[in-house]
């Protein structure tokens, strides 16, 4: 993942995932993208965390786990979690661990 295009379509696949996922809303995609493409550009790497809220509420966060190898979870605050939300999160997780093992892959 080295060109502008490719983090480009890195960061729109994972706001895929967190739209379908945990309810991310539409009309922050643009601003997670710049986001996660700037710090790139700027040497920074990912993104320690990032509010996205959608279904998990105020707390809904991604987060880099690390980048070796690449690894990005979902979390939300402790006081607002509920079974649907616990299973939204390990469904979220699970599916941005697959994505990040075909990008490093």
């Amino acid at each position: 993942m080295n060109t502008l295009e490719t983090m480009r379509a890195f960061y729109n696949s994972i706001f895929d995932v967190l739209a379908r996922e945990a309810g991310a809303s539409e009309n922050i995609r643009e601003d997670y993208v710049f986001d996660g493409v700037r710090r790139w550009q700027d040497g920074l790497g990912p993104f320690p965390e990032w509010s996205f809220r959608g279904r998990l509420g105020h707390g809904g966060k991604i987060r880099c786990r690390g980048t070796n190898p690449l690894r990005f979870t979902v979390d939300c605050y402790h006081e607002d979690e509920t079974f649907e939300r616990i299973v939204m999160i390990e469904r979220t997780n699970n599916a941005l661990s697959e994505l990040c093992a075909k990008a490093t892959s």
